[in-house]
């Protein structure tokens, strides 16, 4: 796979935008998953594609996003396994 590094002065406004209400959207999904709630989690979803246009965007800068986001979730997801392990 290939690695970008993001170079923040290259970035647009729209880029910079996304990139905050993505994060923001990212650490509420990971508190909902982990605990659950995934009726707040659809409603945080849908509010982000509301408000959020996804026109004029960086490739690389979604791809991030999207990588860092499914890294999240994954590690939520081996969470309880790794807790049961070292009890």
């Amino acid at each position: 796979m290939r690695i970008v590094k993001l170079d923040p002065s290259l970035l647009t406004s729209q880029d910079r935008s996304f990139i905050l209400k993505f994060s923001l959207l990212e650490h509420d999904l990971l508190h909902f998953f982990e605990n659950k709630d995934y009726e707040h989690a659809h409603e945080h979803i849908d509010q982000f594609f509301r408000d959020c246009a996804l026109q004029d965007l960086s490739s690389e800068v979604v791809l991030q996003s999207l990588i860092g986001l499914v890294g999240g979730l994954t590690n939520i997801s081996f969470l309880p396994i790794s807790i049961s392990h070292i009890s």
